[in-house]
Order: C-alpha cells, then sequence, then structure tokens
C-alpha cells in the first residue's frame, strides 16, 4: 500500500508567498508606527482583523487627529475593486491619506505620515 502525498500546486504555493510578503509588511508598518507612537507622537492605529469587514484597509490610523487608511500589498499586486472602493470612499469622506502600500512604496508614506505630527 502507498501513501500519497499532497503536493502544493504552484497556485497554492504563491498565494502562500503572496501571504508571507504581506505579513512581514504589516509587521514592518505596525513596528514603525509603533514607534512613533512610543515616542509620545500624537497617533492610534488599529490592524484590521483577517475575518473582519471585507474591503476595509488593513491598518486604520488617526494621525495628529486626522484619518488615515492604509491597504497592504505585497510589491506589484494591486488591491480589488472592493478595496480600491473603499479606499476611494475614505477619501471623498474627508480622510488625510487613503494609499496602497507595498514594501517600496512604505518608506515614502512613512515620511508622510511624519509630516502629519508635526
Amino acid at each position: 500500500m502507498t501513501s500519497k502525498t499532497c503536493e502544493p500546486t504552484s497556485l497554492t504555493a504563491a498565494r502562500l508567498l503572496k501571504t508571507k510578503r504581506e505579513a512581514l509588511l504589516k509587521k514592518r508598518v505596525m513596528d514603525d508606527l509603533r514607534t512613533l507612537a512610543q515616542a509620545g507622537n500624537p497617533i492610534w492605529y488599529y490592524k484590521a482583523q483577517e475575518v473582519g469587514r471585507r474591503g476595509i484597509p488593513d491598518i486604520i490610523a488617526c494621525v495628529n487627529g486626522l484619518f488615515v487608511a492604509l491597504e497592504l500589498k505585497a510589491e506589484g499586486e494591486v488591491p480589488t475593486p472592493l478595496q480600491a472602493m473603499m479606499l476611494a470612499n475614505m477619501v471623498k469622506a474627508g480622510s488625510k491619506k487613503a494609499v496602497v502600500v507595498m514594501p517600496s512604496t512604505w518608506p515614502a508614506i512613512l515620511d508622510e505620515v511624519k509630516e502629519l505630527l508635526k
């Protein structure tokens, strides 16, 4: 009797890699926001739950009284139509920043967040 092993498909492997990249980005962003908050800056942030309402950005924050929404994506990924609509609605409602964040764009976005603290 031979046992069969379940080999992951390339689609599954790609999805796992994308999820890992986004998790690493989420940790980096959360660490940077935590550092700003621990330095006494007026910042509050929240990491949305995986099983929360669909389309809600990964991180929502209040920076010096201004609403900021961050949708985290692996490099080259794009938001779903629902995520894009939610970000657009947040901007329409007056959000100071509602953006898609990738590893390559985070340093510049972090600089913008720091500017909001001034």
